[in-house]
């Protein structure tokens, strides 16, 4: 089911693009651009996500080196 779906239009449209440029370099160029075009928002969306995550795990890092100086602190004063 998934071969008829998605593999079988996917390998024609490449031997029509292979067929048209008579070059197999340029045929898997324009190939992959025709993939990642409809899919760019995903990457976008992708993108803004690990951005996100950056930002919270940097402030993460912040305040346990903050808890760790404070328990540092702690031992000193005991």
């Amino acid at each position: 089911m998934f071969n008829v779906i998605f593999i079988e239009p996917l390998h024609k449209l490449f031997f029509i693009f292979l067929d048209y440029f008579n070059d197999p370099g340029i045929a898997v160029i324009v190939f992959s651009l025709i993939i990642r075009i409809p899919l760019a928002p995903l990457y976008f969306i992708s993108y803004k996500q690990e951005n996100r995550l950056k930002k919270v795990q940097e402030k993460i890092k912040a305040q346990s080196k903050g808890i760790k100086d404070f328990m540092k602190q702690a031992e000193i004063a005991s």
